[in-house]
């Protein structure tokens, strides 16, 4: 690794992730085991303070700890208050900065949403209580925080205003010098909840445009199997303590499997394409997390068989929440019953998405290093192999 550029004065850290670690990169999907001393959480009554401590009794961060507070908690209108997002990160792991660069980086910026009910923004942005460590990787400049770091930002309250809450979400990835784990969301409220508020912090269905009518898949026993979408479950030794049992839980979740008991076909652009459901009580389509990877999506994920061999590999789950690509067109899931063993999906109006063996490009293009514009229309009619990867 090259020489460190630090942006503030020195302390001890971790290396963030090389570049070229898969191993590492599933290692982090699976190593969500040890916790976090949380801090004490100011006393609700206390008129001066708003806060919640994350992660909540229903949420997890094992390496991250974080108190949000709103200050004072009953200012007058025309007032200011300060929203405080204090994170305290586990020895030897760190996060990136909210501004931190988003390619070429080995983890994603640190993301903070805040939906306001009675405030107005006084300052544009978040402010660290601390610079962020500058950390060269290759000809990316890294922005990391390690330790404790607090972003605070101004609001006003509205003259109108009878009252002030809100609704937010912060979003990080946590790193040490081996690996990245998963990306992880924990949501908030301060103050009273209210449906928009709510509504504000979380992923619902996006709206489409339909095309025909809705077509319902008759489903029946099935009895395939796929390789387990979150394994994390599995896992439930520390590292730290025991190491041997940690490398047995985790490479049996490497070849866990998860059984499909529910299958159906249905006939897309002249090609029949088996569709498969793994045994669930409820099969929710919406996405209550900020999440949208396999780690953290809330949706019901169905399994398709592109090449029509019988088997299910990885890549052919896909979360009904979003657009799922069958034969060559676009289409949602909008219900599926238990009770009736039916699957019924309404074919959209959205582009053509997602790579499937033996069936159409989805449009695409780029830019070279040199200036030169590479499209699929370019490349018709000749073999060509498209590298498309990413690091997390």
């Amino acid at each position: 690794m090259s020489k460190k550029e630090r942006g503030g004065p020195p302390r001890s850290r971790t290396r963030p992730l090389s570049l070229a670690l898969p191993l590492a990169v599933l290692l982090g999907a699976i190593a969500w085991t040890s916790d976090i001393q949380a801090q004490p959480t100011p006393s609700p009554d206390d008129p001066q303070t708003v806060s919640v401590q994350l992660p909540t009794a229903d949420q997890v961060s094992p390496k991250v700890s974080v108190l949000v507070t709103l200050s004072p908690g009953e200012a007058k209108p025309g007032s200011q208050v300060t929203l405080s997002v204090k994170a305290v990160i586990k020895p030897g792991w760190h996060i990136a900065a909210i501004d931190a660069p988003g390619v070429g980086a080995p983890s994603l910026p640190t993301q903070l949403d805040f939906a306001a009910m009675g405030l107005t923004p006084v300052a544009e942005a978040f402010a660290p209580s601390v610079e962020p460590e500058r950390v060269k990787i290759g000809e990316t400049t890294h922005l990391q925080h390690a330790g404790t770091v607090t972003w605070s930002r101004e609001y006003r309250v509205d003259m109108d205003a009878g009252g002030y809450s809100g609704a937010g979400s912060i979003r990080f990835q946590v790193c040490d010098e081996k690996l990245c784990l998963p990306p992880k969301t924990l949501d908030f409220q301060l103050g009273g909840p209210s449906k928009e508020q709510k509504i504000a912090t979380r992923l619902v269905r996006r709206s489409y445009q339909f095309i025909g009518e809705p077509i319902v898949v008759p489903l029946r026993e099935a009895a395939l199997s796929r390789s387990l979408l979150n394994p994390t479950s599995l896992v439930t030794a520390d590292p730290d303590k025991d190491f041997n049992l940690y490398v047995q839980q985790l490479t049996s979740g490497m070849n866990a499997k998860e059984a499909l008991t529910l299958g159906g076909t249905v006939e897309v652009d002249g090609h029949e394409v088996a569709i498969y459901l793994p045994k669930q009580h409820e099969y929710p389509l919406e996405n209550t997390s900020k999440d949208e990877t396999r780690y953290g999506n809330t949706s019901t994920f169905i399994s398709i068989d592109h090449n029509g061999n019988g088997e299910i590999v990885d890549y052919e789950s896909v979360a009904t929440n979003l657009p799922i690509r069958l034969a060559d067109s676009m289409f949602l899931v909008t219900s599926i019953s238990n009770s009736e063993k039916t699957l019924t999906l309404q074919a959209i109006d959205t582009p053509l998405a997602g790579a499937v063996l033996n069936r159409k490009c989805p449009e695409f293009w780029y830019e070279t290093v040199n200036g030169h514009v590479v499209s699929d229309r370019s490349i018709l009619g000749t073999v060509t192999i498209l590298d498309v990867w990413a690091v997390t």
